[in-house]
């Protein structure tokens, strides 16, 4: 393509904007392009030389209190595997509404993606976890690594419960100073 040829496809539509652009008719003005939500997706790999698995994950809709949503849950292998899959376990908070919390696959190549949609029900606001618990049988072992997905409903901040009581050091440093109990085992 010559130079002459790209200054035109660049600077073409540019001017035809500027043209579009000046007529000062604010009546004309184009109304905002109403886009979906872009949910992004999510990789969670793990350390070098350990499990093989890796888990990306995307949310397919904004959780909100009562309402299903679905989460993408995709899981790879690095390495060639005769069984990979994953099963989904959720925190107090959350409900699975799929029919199956679960998925596997037999005879999957290196970096061969497994991929499902489960549906979550929130039962109220806060931060919930929901663990995935991804498998793969590498040389006749069956390895799983644990991946926390955290997912945060509605506005209201995590609770967390304090534990003990808060005092201040000699230095006036904060402390949380915990309850001891005697046990009578010796």
């Amino acid at each position: 393509m010559s130079i002459r040829l790209k200054i035109l496809t660049i600077l073409l539509p540019a001017a035809f904007g500027l043209l579009a652009g000046c007529q000062g008719d604010p009546a004309a003005e184009l109304a905002p392009i109403a886009r979906a939500p872009e949910f992004e997706v999510f990789e969670t790999p793990g350390k070098p030389d350990t499990i093989p698995v890796n888990l990306k994950y995307r949310l397919l809709e904004v959780p909100q209190v009562g309402q299903p949503f679905d989460i993408e849950l995709t899981v790879v292998s690095s390495v060639d595997t005769p069984s990979l899959g994953f099963n989904v376990s959720p925190e107090d908070g959350l409900q699975i509404e799929s029919q199956s919390a679960s998925f596997a696959a037999s005879s999957k190549p290196a970096n061969s993606p497994g991929t499902s949609v489960i549906s979550v029900t929130p039962t109220r606001e806060g931060r919930f976890h929901l663990r995935v618990n991804c498998n793969v049988m590498v040389d006749g072992r069956m390895l799983n690594r644990v991946v926390p997905i955290a997912i945060q409903v509605g506005q209201g901040s995590p609770t967390l419960e304090q534990m003990g009581e808060i005092k201040l050091d000699a230095d006036g440093n904060s402390l949380i100073s915990l309850p001891a109990e005697i046990s009578d085992d010796e």
